[in-house]
């Protein structure tokens, strides 16, 4: 099951309580059937885009008095392009989430990821260590990936996809 919420369910939008309070419900939904389906072998998750160019968000990026101060909060500055979200829907949909139940995934170009009272600041130092992974779509691809060659050690070629973990 994917149910597709938004980012205000998580941070709130100014003047959008009622939309923010359904979505909310619609995460809230989604972790309690992640837990009562999961005897039954079904996968329950959601799908949180953020700020999209779709007819429904129109209002909010046609109007530059409201467009302008959200991409100034959103680090990538744009809004998303809606196929933008089917890399996500991909994962959650396929096997490679055969472990991932109850999630709800922010694709929000990194809008709630930063507190406004954190600056953006490349390279800037964080607090723990760092692992790193290179997942391929192709769960029966694993092989260290060679950066230089652009290939996985067993001679394939790819793209993987970057996996951080910060612990």
């Amino acid at each position: 099951i994917l149910n597709v919420a938004s980012v205000n369910g998580v941070v709130p939008g100014q003047l959008q309580g009622i939309y923010s309070i359904t979505k909310a419900a619609v995460i809230n939904m989604t972790k309690v059937f992640a837990k009562e389906t999961a005897q039954f072998g079904i996968r329950c998750n959601a799908l949180l885009p953020g700020l999209t160019d779709t007819k429904f968000a129109s209002a909010l990026t046609t109007n530059d008095a409201i467009l302008k101060p959200a991409l100034e909060r959103i680090p990538l500055a744009r809004a998303a392009d809606p196929s933008e979200m089917a890399g996500t829907v991909l994962y959650l949909v396929s096997e490679a989430s055969s472990y991932t139940t109850g999630a709800a995934i922010n694709v929000d170009g990194g809008d709630t990821g930063v507190d406004a009272a954190t600056p953006l600041v490349a390279n800037a130092p964080v607090h723990g260590d760092s692992f790193t992974w290179h997942v391929d779509a192709d769960p029966a691809v694993h092989q260290p990936w060679a950066p230089a060659e652009g290939r996985y050690a067993n001679g394939s070629a790819g793209r993987p996809l970057l996996v951080s973990l910060l612990v």
